[in-house]
């Protein structure tokens, strides 16, 4: 029977090495039930505590303990805490330093770019002195040149002179085409317009595309491509910009007319008056479309011109008590003035003048 026993199973005669397994587990067993018995210990003080606080002091103790909980892990994880804090403040640092040298980096590339914008709208004329605003009394800063030549050379060399980013490069492009055109280099304008319809920027900005789209319908018309200036003009005019699809209908309209077409060129120019005439008013005066369009509907049909908008317009339309533009009394009004009339009469007249005579 003590033959067929495990050696493992035995006291003394079993091998150290099991015997040292089987205390190591043993061990573990007992810490692991010991840790389960004090926690259950420790929940159950509390629960014995719990039973006897109030809603005030349920309320203190979860605080507290929450504040000692929060206090251990910041105990544990100071060194962790503390590299997140450096870690952080040197980002914000160098958030600040990117910041700053980008902003000073596009004030120069604006400022390389206004360089050419100023001088396109620089003072042509013989004299180097300054005109004054009137209202303002402030002096003309706009810089000055003897002719129209040195004024367009001046801003093409600020416009190829201007650096920066993309989208300034390309703005810089567009002012360039511009002037070009203005010197009559309409091959090279029309070169520097379809630079600039290609860029990033004109896929993004459809103020700048649309501008681009105009020039080169210009340049070409510039060169003698009537057709495809047309063309340029009519997708110009299918966009869905107001004011830009008015000036597509406009140049097409002003090309149809110089072919011989009244008609269509009729057509084209009411429906550009269609487009910029609904928010005209008063307070709002026509735009240079609505102004061209209106000069050339009236060259070839005048009646079919639109009234321009007046405060004279909008009173003889003003509502009850007027018309044809003055005002109508009724009779009870008029019985009110009468009424008045006798109850204070005119003082008399003065240096004996008769009462009532001028």
């Amino acid at each position: 029977m003590a033959e067929d026993q495990d050696p493992a199973d035995t006291g003394t005669d079993a091998p150290k090495e099991t015997r040292a397994i089987k205390d190591r587990n043993q061990r573990i067993r007992e810490e692991a039930a010991q840790k389960r018995k004090a926690r259950r210990d420790h929940e159950q003080r509390r629960a014995n505590v719990q039973r006897n606080l109030g809603a005030g002091e349920l309320v203190d103790d979860a605080l507290a303990r929450g504040t000692h909980a929060a206090t251990g892990w910041l105990k544990r994880h100071l060194n962790v805490i503390q590299w997140v804090v450096v870690v952080g403040a040197a980002g914000g640092i160098g958030w600040q330093i990117y910041s700053a040298h980008k902003h000073k980096t596009e004030a120069k590339a604006t400022d390389s770019l206004m360089v050419g914008v100023a001088a396109e709208f620089g003072r042509v004329g013989d004299e180097d002195e300054a005109d004054i605003d009137p209202s303002t009394g402030l002096d003309d800063a706009r810089p000055h040149f003897k002719d129209e030549a040195a004024r367009l050379k001046a801003a093409a060399d600020g416009y190829r002179a201007a650096s920066g980013s993309d989208a300034v490069r390309t703005l810089a492009d567009l002012g360039l085409a511009g002037v070009l055109y203005d010197s009559g280099q309409f091959k090279d304008a029309l070169a520097t317009y379809d630079k600039v319809k290609q860029s990033a920027l004109a896929q993004k900005d459809s103020d700048v595309r649309l501008r681009a789209l105009e020039g080169t319908g210009l340049a070409h018309e510039a060169l003698g491509d009537k057709d495809v200036a047309r063309k340029a003009f009519h997708e110009l005019g299918n966009s869905d910009v107001t004011l830009f699809s008015a000036l597509g209908l406009f140049q097409e309209a002003r090309l149809a007319f110089a072919a011989g077409e009244r008609d269509a060129a009729k057509d084209l120019l009411k429906k550009a008056l269609d487009k910029v005439t609904k928010d005209e008013s008063a307070e709002h005066p026509p735009s240079y479309v609505s102004s061209a369009a209106r000069e050339l509907l009236a060259t070839i049909d005048p009646s079919a011109v639109p009234p321009m908008p007046s405060r004279n317009a909008e009173q003889s339309q003003a509502g009850p008590g007027s018309a044809n533009g003055k005002m109508q009394l009724s009779k009870e009004k008029i019985e009110e003035l009468m009424r008045q009339l006798k109850e204070h009469p005119p003082a008399p007249a003065p240096s004996g003048a008769p009462a009532g005579k001028p």
